[in-house]
């Protein structure tokens, strides 16, 4: 039959009535109760085979202690480290979440036998410990009040203790122009790249949205995702933001300050490659015009106005003409 919703406990049965503390181990009090045995042998014989009568303050006390913790969680409370507990089950088994000691971020354990205190042992967030729930995760982000290079978002509640494995997110008002910090509240440190390594100019468009996570080894937020100068080949990127003469080789495209021209090479070889990726999102309020210089772009002699944002394309010459790819 399906189940359904039982009726709420508001409060521990026997909450203002006699009841006795049931004690974990068996006392030696003949008929008292606990948790280990419950009720002894001799309160399960007849009187005249030398039983006695279980005591109703036992029963209330047992009932209590187990109602209890059904009332705290239909009131929607939730567990923290307990140090008596994980001595006593040998450490907490895998798939258990608790609360941390602040009553904000919540844990979930991955390793069996988890006796490691995530209040006292930051590090094993995100090792053993793995973030369940954050009020300043990737869902809460904030927009950055800092400068170019130097990104700062205040958060509420503000963060007292980074954590490893710890998961921000913020929109960042100015693209950067090269290595990078980031001030959570609790003071400036290099944000890098996943690989740990400085961030390029422009890694982190105007207006882009940022998800970060603290490494705790290094004292540091990583990008969690693969930025532009990261990309094999493109370590010799250029950054076009107005009108230039093109080269072989890379380009990332910044049209927020307006339309350009970029104007294909004179004297072009078989071969020859220009690749471009539209960074800021742009081109398609901002169009850039590539202008042909002589040659042909896909056998028409005309110019060629880029307007579709984030474009991420590739211009060759087959020899004859410049092609798309």
């Amino acid at each position: 039959m399906p189940l359904t919703t039982p009726p709420t406990l508001v409060l521990p049965f026997a909450d203002g009535g006699l009841r006795n503390v049931i004690p974990v181990a068996p006392s030696g009090t003949l008929g008292e109760a606990s948790f280990e045995l419950g009720f002894p042998l001799a309160t399960m014989l007849p009187i005249a085979s030398g039983g006695i009568p279980p005591q109703g303050k036992d029963m209330n006390g047992a009932l209590y202690d187990v109602s209890a913790h059904a009332a705290w969680l239909n009131a929607g409370g939730t567990y923290k480290w307990n140090q008596t507990v994980s001595d006593y089950i040998g450490g907490y088994p895998v798939n258990v979440v608790l609360q941390d000691d602040a009553g904000i971020n919540s844990y979930v354990n991955i390793l069996a036998g988890n006796t490691t205190n995530f209040n006292t042992t930051p590090a094993a967030i995100g090792v053993s410990w793995m973030p369940w729930n954050d009020v300043h995760a990737l869902s809460n982000y904030l927009i950055d009040t800092g400068a170019a290079n130097a990104y700062v978002v205040a958060f509420t509640p503000a963060l007292t203790a980074r954590r490893n494995g710890q998961r921000l997110a913020f929109i960042a008002v100015h693209a950067n122009s090269a290595a990078s910090t980031l001030n959570d509240g609790l003071g400036a440190i290099p944000l890098v790249r996943t690989d740990g390594s400085n961030l390029a100019p422009l890694d982190i468009p105007a207006g882009s949205e940022v998800n970060v996570i603290y490494d705790h080894p290094t004292t540091s937020y990583r990008l969690l995702s693969v930025v532009l100068s990261q990309l094999s080949g493109l370590t010799a990127m250029r950054y076009i933001t107005t009108t230039v003469q093109l080269s072989v080789g890379y380009y990332g495209v910044n049209s927020t300050s307006g339309p350009f021209t970029a104007t294909l090479p004179l004297n072009p070889t078989l071969g020859d490659i220009i690749e471009f990726r539209d960074l800021a999102a742009m081109l398609g309020t901002n169009p850039m015009t590539l202008a042909r210089n002589g040659q042909t772009i896909m056998n028409v002699a005309a110019d060629c106005v880029v307007d579709v944002g984030d474009a991420q394309f590739t211009c060759w010459f087959n020899g004859s003409t410049w092609k798309f790819a």
